[in-house]
């Protein structure tokens, strides 16, 4: 079972909304495009956990924070969700409420009135649609919720008496319901004690339940020793890192629930890690607990979230454990959170996460990222790549650049490493030297400059950015062939768009300034080891203007696309926005304008 749409009403930040997810989802946006609303918002509609608070929602988590019209009726919160991938047990469970779903229309099949448009049936399947209400009840003078099957919406009554119930007559869906559809929420305040608390709907919650279900009462675990201390060094164990674990434990807390963990968990091959894992999480003995939350990103809240994960799959099976989480990153050392993620990408049928991290992005497929925006009405939409944005082989040898310029406000295309590498340092010498107005360089200001490999590529990006709702700005050099009507179309989907009148990104920018930023460069240069000694050495007292610019050109020609990175060195010797290339300069200033925060 997976989550096929969301469509969020007058929630948080959110007037409307329709997210559209297929298998596992990557949120990433701007702050305040909504992606805490849409996972807080899988939460209610699908998390246990949900259940167990009081109050469910409050005057915060309405739109604008109005429940009550001008008419002095109650405004709604509705989060509706699709669920697809339904098994024969799911089918056979909901049978009353399970629609036929068209993905060619996106829509419901019944809804059609030309039974014609639905075509032979190839394209339809099950799904169940369920739906969160909340609303402030004068009456009672508090807000209340519930979840309900959303098909059929109506009991067979009065339909007067329906509109005025809550719910409009709806079947619950209830806590049995949300245990079977094996949604769990892990919100962005993770902490080692929360996943050891035993509140209902959190991971170790979970293990227990099923545990119980299971195995039989008479499997107990290992006990622990008399002093409660753990041989790290046992191969008893069966888990190498524990002795890690072991040198993380530094607070002490009260030790009833890890007394109520040991007892209860079950036994088997999993589980005996599990307690293990515990156990050592739980200190030397079982009147003190010692948890390793006070220095974070050692990866010891990581390892334990991996192990309750792993044990929670051999419980419930791989295709029955879904994940909303948000901000996967937090306080996850590189090597823990890699670990993680390749975890729950492989073992776990759906995640839906958030992250500002450009590991975690790369990890993930390009068609599962999708990109959030907010527009002036606060209505939230999402895009992603599609795989018809943009080539395969494309998508593949570009991965880590699109990932990063997926988290930047904007992008700037470039052809080559080269001209990236000048823009980059250009809008340095721009942020360090502009006194008229403020100015960002461009990694501060949130714009990824994006190096294609060269100019024909340059075109093929334009509507997937344009897609994503970004603003995309592009540079290339002169190409060597005009682009056709369909390359030259691409590349108005760029916000706007510069072309080079040299073929030669080096010697465009030899032409555009002076012999006295070539010298400056020169004298720098030749103080390197990868200086290439056979286009000249450069002598001050010996060469004339000329010969320096013919030098410096050589140089820069020689070492394209080096790690030296010799175009960036260049444009570091400008002392002033005046000294810039002119092309440069004013590439940079336009970008400025366009992308200029304005208050």
């Amino acid at each position: 079972m997976k989550v096929l749409q969301l469509q969020i009403s007058n929630f948080r930040g959110i007037s409307s909304g329709v997210i559209n997810l297929h298998g596992h989802t990557l949120l990433v946006g701007a702050h305040g495009s909504g992606r805490t609303s849409i996972c807080e918002a899988l939460g209610l509609v699908l998390s246990v956990d949900a259940l167990n608070r009081h109050p469910v929602v409050d005057e915060y988590d309405f739109y604008n924070r109005q429940y009550i019209d001008s008419n002095n009726q109650p405004i709604e919160i509705r989060l509706n969700v699709i669920l697809t991938d339904l098994s024969v047990e799911d089918r056979f469970l909901f049978k009353k409420h399970i629609r036929a779903w068209n993905d060619d229309m996106h829509g419901f099949a019944d809804d059609v009135d030309d039974r014609s448009l639905v075509g032979d049936g190839s394209h339809l399947h099950w799904v169940l649609p369920v739906v969160f209400i909340a609303r402030y009840e004068q009456n009672e003078q508090d807000f209340i919720t519930g979840t309900f099957f959303d098909y059929p919406s109506a009991l067979d009554v009065d339909s007067a008496q329906v509109d005025q119930s809550f719910g409009g007559g709806r079947t619950i869906f209830g806590r049995a319901e949300k245990r079977h559809c094996g949604f769990i929420f892990l919100g962005p305040s993770r902490n080692t004690s929360k996943l050891l608390s035993l509140h209902s709907g959190s991971l170790l919650e979970r293990i227990l339940v099923l545990g119980r279900k299971n195995f039989s009462d008479s499997c107990e675990p290992p006990p622990p020793s008399s002093s409660g201390s753990i041989n790290v060094e046992s191969p008893a164990t069966g888990h190498k890192g524990n002795a890690r674990l072991k040198s993380f434990i530094t607070r002490p807390l009260t030790a009833e629930t890890a007394r109520y963990v040991l007892e209860n968990l079950p036994s088997g091959k999993r589980s005996a890690d599990l307690i293990e894992n515990i156990a050592l999480f739980t200190g030397e003995c079982l009147d003190r607990i010692d948890l390793p939350v006070e220095k974070r990103g050692t990866g010891a809240h990581g390892l334990l979230l991996i192990e309750l994960l792993e044990s929670l799959l051999e419980l419930k099976g791989s295709t029955a454990v879904n994940l909303v989480i948000e901000e996967l990153e937090e306080g996850q050392p590189t090597h823990m959170l890699v670990q993680l993620v390749r975890l729950i990408l492989s073992g776990i049928n759906q995640v839906i996460t958030t992250t500002n991290s450009p590991i975690v992005t790369a990890l993930f497929e390009t068609h599962s990222i999708l990109a959030l925006s907010n527009n002036a009405r606060h209505e939230v939409c999402a895009s992603s790549f599609g795989r018809k944005n943009l080539p395969i082989e494309l998508r593949k040898s570009q991965h880590r650049q699109l990932t990063n310029a997926i988290l930047g406000q904007s992008v700037f295309v470039v052809d080559s490493e080269a001209a990236s590498s000048a823009f980059r340092a250009a809008s340095l010498v721009f942020q360090k030297s502009s006194t008229h107005e403020e100015y960002a360089e461009l990694a501060q200001a949130g714009i990824f400059v994006f190096a294609c490999g060269n100019a024909h590529l340059v075109p093929q990006f334009g509507p997937m950015f344009k897609g994503m709702q970004k603003k995309a700005f592009a540079f290339y050099n002169l190409p060597a062939k005009d682009f056709d009507d369909e390359a030259s179309l691409k590349l108005e989907d760029y916000t706007a768009s510069w072309q080079s009148t040299n073929e030669d990104f080096e010697a465009l920018i030899i032409s555009e300034t002076s012999p006295e930023v070539h010298r400056r460069f020169l004298e720098v240069a030749d103080t390197f080891d990868t200086y290439p000694r056979h286009c000249g050495t450069y002598d001050a007292f010996l060469h004339g203007d000329d010969e320096v610019s013919e030098i410096a050109i050589s140089v820069l020609r020689d070492r394209r696309d080096c790690s030296d990175d010799m175009v960036g060195l260049f444009i570091e010797q400008c002392r002033s926005v005046d000294e810039l290339p002119i092309t440069v300069r004013n590439i940079l200033s336009e970008i400025h304008h366009l992308t200029a925060t304005r208050f």
